[in-house]
Order: C-alpha cells, then structure tokens, then sequence
C-alpha cells in the first residue's frame, strides 16, 4: 500500500467516531493497562498514610468554545474545508478530600450549518487521584496539546474536533521532569462499529534553556469479527525524539526558540505477509515570539512515514515547508487564538502560487469555574485554543 493509498483508506470512515488507527497486540495492551493500575496502586499505598484531612469540595466548571477553520489543501491526502462551530463542556466537580475528584458533566459541539440540533454530543465522566507530582485520571482526560504531540503525531484540529478525550492516564510531573502515559479509547468493537483505540506516551527533560523531548502515539483499528468485507486490522506506531533550545527576552522579542527532531513509524495491514513497514524522517524549526505575532519556519523530509493521527502531507516523499504566524491570550477567564500557516510542498514557488497550500484559524474561549481558586489540576482541563510553534 503507498502513502496516498494509506492516507484514503483512513478518510474513507467516520472520524466523528474515532479518528485514529493504531495496533498493538492484546497482551501488549493488556499489559500497559495493569501496569498503569499497579503503579498506582504502589503510589497510593505508599502516601494513604500521610494523606491530610479536608473538607468536601462542590462546585461547577465549564468551558465554552467558538472557532473558525479554513483548510485549503489540493492534494490526495487531505481535503480542503471550512469548519465554523462552537463546543461547550459543563461539569459538576466533587473532592470528597483533598486527593480525589469525581466530575460528572456533558460535551456538545455544533458546526454551524448542521441540520441536527447538536452536531456530537457526549457524557462527561471522570475520577482522578493525586498524591505529591502523580496524577491517575479514569474517564475524561486533558486533550493532547502540541507542546507534547506536534502535528507530525496529533493533528492541530483534533483539538477541537472531535473535542473530547476520554480513557485513563497516568502522569508526573516535576521542576525537571514530565511524563504523561495515556490510552484513549474511540470506538468499542460492537456491530455498528470496529474496535479503535491509541495508546500515547510523552516524556521531557527540561534544563536551563534545554529541553528533550520523546513523544509516541500508536494507534490501534481492530474490530475483525465487524469489520467490513476486505477491510483489515490496520495497526500504525509513529514516534519523535529531538532537542529543543528556548532562549526567553523581555523585550519587544520575547523568545527564541529551535527545534530538531527525527521521526520513525511503524505501519501494517495485517491481511499482508510482509509485516511492519518502516519508515523515518527529518525535522528542523525555529520560531521567534514577539508582541506582535508568534512566527515559526519548520521543514520536514521523510521517506515512507505514516502517521494515523497527524497531518498526513508528512507522509509526503518531497520536502515540507510550513510558514506559520500565530498570535493567543489568555487569562484566568479568556483566551483567545488565531493565525494563518502556508504549507509547501517540493521547493518550486511558482507552483505553490498557483495551488497555495494553507490553513487558518480563529478561537475564542471562556472558562468558568465556581471555586475560590482554580484547582491545580483543573487547570489543564480547559479548553486549548490552537496552539503557537513550539509553546
């Protein structure tokens, strides 16, 4: 199967669903999912102790979002769109004691345009546990941002569409350190739809101005006793590692900031013989941050990449230029974010002029939250507007 080959069979389905497609055997996953529980497990056994009485804490949160997308794309792997919608997520939050949450609310979103009341809508129902720099979340989770998955493994739009993340996770967090393991379920294996889930792994090292970077997301399209005649398990493991320098100013620069990374996957169809196919690419980036706009130049060359769940023009042979100019605010209650990104394909200028390769964006958010001071872990619940380079 080549890339654009590969890149149509994963637009054929219905992404409102599950729009990923990664594969990891049973006992792999099985595996993952007791050793996150027994971690745990050890870490509250090792703290329960020492745990300091609190009293009960009810409240509300919600966040409302309205966004603008432009995608011009005229190639085989991602079709042009313009999405307009606006996503709300309202929740009821209780902290029986100062280590656990339990939250209870609904998600709807709807794109302009739509007949249906609500274009998706979903329940929202979460439980988590904290004890010193660990966090184990069970049920709604923190979308993944693009500081910890770039658009090479996570598309920029997942963000906000389909807009809910839900699974469980295990994450620390320290001064130097961060890591985040999470597995994401989409789509349970019944008659009306095929098996599909992803596991991601995310894992930094920050000092100074230095910081490394290691991202994974393998994703899983299963579902063999209901999947559709001549449609195979497909399973796809895409990964980065790379170096990243951060050097802040105060002034009207307000940072500087570099990028390289390499790029491997891994990529199947299990109805072949010949097992995983490799394949592995090249990135490089810089972007200055100022007062006026964030402005970011990367560039990408692979060979044989595939990505289920990024944006699939890094599957491209030819070289990859992305021009992106950005611009977000944020407070405790607003944020706000917008920008426009010129994608070229090959290094013929003239070409580009006559099929410009773009995308961009406008969101506008509002975060409420009925406590004293936002939680500390509440803080990554909210709702992110489209992400600057490298923020």
């Amino acid at each position: 199967m080549n890339t654009a080959e590969f890149y149509r069979t994963l637009l054929k389905y219905n992404y409102s669903n599950c729009p990923l497609n990664l594969t990891v055997s049973k006992n792999a996953f099985l595996s993952a999912i007791k050793g996150m529980l027994l971690s745990i497990l050890f870490i509250g056994s090792q703290s329960y102790a020492d745990r300091e009485g609190s009293s009960p804490v009810l409240g509300i949160s919600g966040e409302v979002l309205s966004f603008v997308e432009n995608i011009e794309y005229d190639n085989t792997l991602r079709t042009g769109e313009t999405i307009l919608g606006a996503s709300l997520r309202t929740r009821v939050v209780y902290r029986p004691e100062q280590r656990f949450r339990f939250s209870a609310g609904f998600f709807g979103r709807r794109n302009a345009g739509d007949s249906r009341f609500l274009s998706s809508s979903r329940a929202l129902i979460g439980a988590a546990f904290f004890t010193g720099n660990f966090t184990f979340t069970l049920g709604e989770l923190q979308t993944p941002d693009n500081k910890e998955f770039t658009d090479i493994l996570f598309k920029s739009d997942y963000r906000w569409n389909p807009g809910f993340f839900e699974g469980l996770e295990l994450s620390w967090r320290t001064r130097l350190l961060s890591q985040r393991t999470w597995i994401h379920w989409y789509a349970l294996n019944t008659p009306s739809q095929r098996e599909h889930f992803a596991l991601g792994n995310y894992s930094s090292i920050t000092y100074g101005v230095y910081s490394v970077r290691l991202s994974l997301i393998a994703d899983h399209h299963g579902g063999q006793l209901y999947a559709p005649a001549g449609d195979p398990v497909r399973e796809n493991i895409a990964g980065t590692a790379g170096l990243e320098l951060n050097f802040p100013f105060e002034k009207i620069i307000s940072g500087i900031k570099g990028m390289a990374q390499v790029a491997v996957s891994a990529d199947r169809d299990r109805s072949l013989s010949s097992g995983f196919k490799n394949g592995y690419g090249f990135t490089g980036g810089a972007a200055v941050n100022t007062r006026i706009a964030d402005i970011s130049l990367n560039w990408f060359k692979g060979e044989q990449f595939k990505t289920a769940l990024g944006n699939p023009l890094y599957g491209l042979s030819s070289p990859y230029y992305i021009l992106e100019i950005s611009k977000s605010f944020s407070n405790s209650l607003i944020s706000a974010d917008g920008g426009i990104r010129f994608e070229f394909i090959g290094s013929d200028l003239g070409e580009y002029l006559k099929n410009p390769q773009h995308r961009w964006w406008l969101s506008l958010s509002c975060s409420y939250y009925s406590f004293r001071q936002k939680l500390p872990e509440d803080q990554g619940t909210k709702k992110k507007s489209m992400p600057k380079p490298f923020s």
